[in-house]
Parts: structure tokens; sequence; C-alpha cells
């Protein structure tokens, strides 16, 4: 039987509680189990190392490793292995790329739901890493694997029992959309900023994801984007406002980085706040799913305090 796991980096055991669909689980898993399939079964080096830090599996405020690791699993009774004849090269790279294509639509599939999952709540969940094996009488045998890494801090990655329902909820509502091309541009620099260091170039990286989405080409840039966000993201009349304050403010300071250079002025709290106005922006604009010119209308034509995409965030 072939098999697949990965390892989920800064995440605790409310992960457990999604579900992924096709089959994919979540489990716990001993830590010390984790590391000795890694070494011992699929020779890969420096694995404690990496769970104390690279993967994101030990709390940076933590002095002690957890007991536990959380991994995907699935079991892949389609898995296209074949013995093809090593001496016929057509053959033997025909099936390698069979198998490529099988490998990477599973992995895709995972990196996905791993992004929609940063659209419900904030936080640095990731892939450590990930494995394709097969097992004969229990034994492993490793037949292809992946490392990933992402740059952003390791930010815990936690769901409330509501925020799990409404995790399970968006994942299967958002399942078979396509996303229009506006949106996936927007989300394209979201997934971004995960991969970025320097906290500037995160926070510009979040604007432009704004700026995909609400900016029509056609009124002042600033007033635009603050405007969108209060009314996708209020509730009433007086936290639109607040919304529309503070996006003029952040997109205040993205003016000063980009014509200054100077990048003493945006901190980690700008970009954090960033995140979050960004996410639940997204997140409303990925549900409503509208060609830009009627999202763009929409906004245009509604007050503080409507919210279109009511109930959506």
């Amino acid at each position: 039987m072939h098999h697949y796991i990965a390892l989920l980096g800064n995440v605790d055991a409310s992960i457990c509680k999604i579900k992924l669909g096709q089959g994919f689980t979540i489990k716990r898993m001993l830590m010390h189990k984790f590391a000795e399939m890694c070494e011992e079964e699929f020779a890969h080096s420096d694995v404690w190392p990496k769970l104390d830090y690279e993967w994101g599996c030990v709390p940076s405020d933590s002095h002690y490793r957890p007991n536990h690791v959380y991994v995907i699993k699935k079991d892949l009774p389609d898995y296209p292995e074949q013995d093809p004849d090593p001496k016929n090269s057509e053959k033997f790279m025909t099936n390698w790329r069979i198998k490529h294509a099988y490998e990477q639509k599973v992995s895709t599939y995972i990196e996905e739901k791993i992004d929609k999952l940063r659209l419900v709540k904030e936080g640095s969940i990731r892939i450590g890493i990930e494995f394709f094996y097969k097992e004969h009488q229990g034994e492993r045998e490793m037949l292809s694997s992946s490392e990933l890494s992402i740059s952003c801090e390791n930010r815990l990655f936690t769901l409330i029992p509501e925020e799990i329902k409404t995790a399970n909820n968006f994942l299967s509502t958002t399942q078979k959309v396509t996303p229009q091309k506006y949106i996936k541009l927007a989300l394209e620099n979201f997934y971004l900023s995960y991969q970025i260091h320097h906290k500037e170039f995160e926070f510009l990286s979040l604007m432009i994801s704004l700026e995909a989405l609400l900016n029509d080409g056609k009124t002042e840039l600033r007033l635009r984007v603050a405007r969108g966000c209060a009314i996708l993201l209020g509730h009433d009349e007086q936290s639109s406002r607040e919304i529309f304050k503070l996006a003029r403010e952040l997109y205040d300071k993205r003016s000063v980085l980009v014509h200054t250079g100077d990048r003493k002025n945006i901190t980690e709290t700008d970009t954090l706040l960033m995140k979050d106005i960004v996410r639940r922006t997204l997140k409303a604009a990925l549900i409503l799913n509208l060609p830009k010119q009627d999202l763009s209308n929409i906004l245009l034509e509604s007050g503080f305090g409507s919210n279109p995409a009511n109930n959506l965030i």
C-alpha cells in the first residue's frame, strides 16, 4: 500500500478537527516516532534541529519540545507505481512523469487547503516536509519527499470551536470555486506575504493584494482602498468608520515607504493589522466572487454599515 504523510508546523491540537476532504486526515503523532521515521526509514538528516526551528514544531517561547507533532495522512490505493524496464529510457521517463503528476496533484490539493485556512485565522500554519512512501509488512520505503519553507515568524495557528466550524464550512463551500482573475492575483500576493522575511516587504505584498481587489483605476487609490475595506468589513457605521481610518493610516505608511524608502515607519503591529484586513477582505471577495466591475459598483453604491458581505467574515 502507498501512503502520503505531511508534517504541519505552527499548529496545536485544534487542527485535528479540520476536515480536508478526499480521504485526508490530520492526526497527532509522537514527535520521536516522526523523527525516527524520517531518520531511520527515509534517511533524512538534521531532523531534530529542523523540528525545533525550521519546521515550526516547537513554540518559539517554549524551552521544551512538545511530545507530539501533527501530520496530514492519506492512503493512496491509486498511486501509479509501475516497474518499467530501466533499460527502456522512454518507458522509464513516461512512468516518472505519470508519478510526478500524481504526486503534484496531491501536494497542490493540500497546499490550497493550507492557503485557505490562512484566510480563516492568522497564524503561520505550514507544511514542513511531505513524503510519498510504500509500506509492506511493516517496513516503509520512501518514494519521494519535498521539504518546504516559509520565512514568516512562527505565529501559532489555533482555532476555538466556533472557528473550527467556520473553517470547515469555508473549506467545503470554496472547494469548487474558480476565483476571478483579480481575486487570484490578490490571493497570490497574500500567500506570498508568508514567504517574505522582512516585515516592510511583507507589508507591501499585502497592500498590493488590497489594491488588486479594490482599485478600479477610476478614483483616488487611497480613498478607494480605504472605503472598500470599510464597506466590506464594517458591520455598522461606527466599525466602518474605524476601519476606514485604519486603512487610510496604513496606506499612508505604504506611501512613505515607497516614496522615501524609510523602512522604520513600518512596525510588526502594522504588518499584522494589514494581514488581518487583507485576510478578511479576501475571504469576503472570494465568497462573493463577483466580476471586478460588479464588486466596484457595489462598493461605490453602498454606504458605511451596509456590508454586502454580511456574515461572510
